[in-house]
């Protein structure tokens, strides 16, 4: 996978915490009801993980509705990101 390799070329001066999306990857399935998953959805999720390991400040990297998320993770967090990259993003 592309994130392997782009994390064995950072991983030993950062550490990396790597997140499936809801219904990707190894993370649970997403409940049918659910319709539509807003960005602001999956930015909280993100959040409370970070605090829970007590990270106040970090980069992110994302790409496609990765770079979606850090976009709104600008609006609604950008005290807490030190550099963001975004990248192949739909622009909102």
């Amino acid at each position: 996978m592309v994130w392997d390799e782009i994390a064995s070329h950072l991983k030993d001066d950062f550490y990396i915490i790597r997140w499936d999306l809801p219904g990707h990857g190894q993370s649970s399935a997403i409940d049918p009801a659910v319709t539509s998953l807003k960005e602001d959805a999956l930015v909280t999720p993100l959040i409370e993980k970070c605090d829970a390991l007590g990270i106040t400040k970090f980069h992110y990297i994302g790409t496609s509705i990765g770079g979606v998320i850090g976009q709104q993770l600008l609006i609604d967090y950008s005290e807490r990101l030190l550099k963001p990259i975004l990248a192949l993003k739909l622009v909102r």
